[in-house]
């Protein structure tokens, strides 16, 4: 049987290579990868009171997990108590996995994993590469190595000044507007523009399942008296979380109030935060906004902001004439 399998390999070209396990590097692939994902961590990594590693990431999802359900967090190798004030960075397993060899998904060459970005980003000759023509309407899109094999016979090339003139008013005029750039201009340039920077404490909810959600304390703004909601989504599988915002007035409106108002990261915050405008319009029957989606930058921020002990956002409004409206 063996003697088929290295004969079939031979008609293809190339002698079937089976991966050696107990090679160094494959040895060390698996005493540094993280407890729960079981793949070598790509950035930061944190270890457990006994040493267990975890990537980042996964150590955050720990964290918001335990909190979530009210609970203690735990190292999911040892079980030792797993708090953010227990753990610490690795610098030298950071080091060493970061000089461990991995393999070009495009080109299939072997290389260091802290040079295979920069490699992907300039020099794979696999990379996908568009032409220098793009702008003016060529859609050509290949391999670097077959880059300059297109260029060379591009049809573009010999277009006339009108011709490329032509093609750039048209991209310009098939451009989609922004406008999310365009109502947080519209929220900039008005007459009054308020902010406040606003802490966040954890609470449950008294149902038989307790729920986690955020609230922040008074404060005033644009002489009203507000508060901040935030509450945890999470999707059917479990997988992914989300956050939603809610704005609410706390006190009695002698009128409809219509404000513009959006929230950022703030100082001295290590997420970002795609800024997105509401409009709401405030009554006295209706003093809670709606529920609007808190477009976190990455995945992993919304895990972070859950497992720190207050969530720290930045508030900023803008009053909105209804007439206007």
């Amino acid at each position: 049987r063996v003697m088929e399998v290295t004969d079939k390999g031979s008609e293809l070209g190339s002698p079937i290579k089976k991966k050696n396990k107990n090679t160094l590097e494959s040895r060390l692939n698996d005493i540094l990868c993280c407890v729960v994902c079981l793949d070598l961590p790509p950035s930061s990594v944190m270890q457990c009171p006994n040493g267990h590693l975890m990537c980042s990431s996964c150590h955050g999802h720990v964290l918001a997990d335990a909190i979530l359900k009210d609970s203690t967090a735990s190292c999911p190798s040892c079980r030792v108590d797993l708090a953010r004030y227990l753990c610490s960075r690795n610098l030298a397993v950071e080091k060493a996995v970061a000089e461990l060899l991995t393999r070009c998904s495009a080109c299939d060459e072997e290389l260091a994993r802290n040079d295979l970005e920069e490699h992907q980003r300039k020099h794979c000759s696999e990379r996908i590469c568009q032409c220098k023509c793009q702008l003016i309407g060529c859609e050509w899109q290949g391999a670097r190595n077959k880059l300059q094999q297109h260029e060379d016979k591009c049809e573009y090339l010999s277009r006339s000044s009108e011709e490329i003139l032509h093609c750039l008013q048209a991209r310009e005029a098939a451009k989609p507007v922004d406008t999310e750039q365009a109502k947080l201009l519209d929220m900039l340039s008005g007459e009054e523009l308020h902010f406040s920077d606003v802490h966040l404490k954890a609470f449950y909810t008294e149902e038989f399942s307790r729920r986690l959600y955020y609230e922040s304390s008074r404060f005033s703004l644009h002489s009203c008296m507000w508060t901040l909601k935030v509450f945890v989504k999470e999707n059917m599988e479990g997988c992914y979380r989300s956050l939603t915002y809610q704005l609410v007035c706390k006190q009695r409106l002698p009128t409809n109030l219509l404000v513009k108002f959006a929230i950022v990261a703030g100082p001295l915050n290590s997420i970002s935060i795609n800024i997105k405008v509401n409009v709401f319009e405030f009554k006295e029957s209706e003093p809670e906004s709606h529920e609007y989606h808190l477009p976190l930058a990455h995945i992993s921020d919304c895990n972070k902001l859950i497992s720190s002990k207050t969530i720290s956002l930045r508030l900023v409004i803008s009053p909105k004439d209804s007439k206007k409206s």
